[in-house]
């Protein structure tokens, strides 16, 4: 399961930055079996010696990685985990690898397409729903995600005012 983007280089110590997915930097420095897969879809080990905030996202240090060319080389990859060795998530929240592909209908039956993406924002996350009409995007929130359903693989929105007509008028 993937747990973290990895981005560009930060400095030039080889710290790299990085968006995390449902994990902390403290739980990605005690898991013992990460990976790293590149580009090219090559897989190794690696290890997370530790990290610290960023105004969007983290920066992380990785073992054995110690200069900004070095960290180059890890551009565009992404870190694994096995799931059994994830926390749990908690009541109410998914692993976003559970939720992309999933149907999306509205609390009023109207189909809106499949979940393709999450966007992380500072605000909250945004799932991105996409039809063959249109691309509606849906804030992770209480009011707009009403149920999850991962063995029916399904999720109940509601429609808060001005998601579908704003969508609609830009596919138009």
């Amino acid at each position: 399961m993937i747990v973290a983007e990895l981005g560009k280089p930060h400095g030039i110590r080889g710290e790299i930055t990085a968006r995390l997915r449902g994990v902390t930097v403290d739980e990605l420095a005690a898991i013992s079996s990460l990976r790293v897969r590149g580009a090219d879809d090559s897989e190794a080990p690696v290890r997370v010696s530790g990290g610290r905030p960023r105004s969007a996202g983290w920066i992380l240090r990785i073992d054995g990685v110690n200069d900004r060319d070095e960290a180059e080389a890890f551009r565009g990859a992404v870190i694994l985990a096995p799931r059994q060795e994830l926390p749990a998530p908690e009541p109410g929240e998914w692993w976003v690898d559970d939720l992309i592909g999933l149907e999306v209908v509205s609390d009023d039956g109207e189909p809106l397409g499949r979940l393709t993406e999450v966007l992380k924002l500072p605000a909250n996350d945004v799932f991105v729903v996409r039809s063959d009409v249109r691309e509606v995007l849906l804030p992770a929130i209480d009011d707009v995600i009403l149920a999850v359903d991962l063995e029916e693989k399904k999720m109940t929105v509601h429609l808060l005012p001005g998601l579908i007509e704003e969508a609609d008028a830009e596919a138009g």
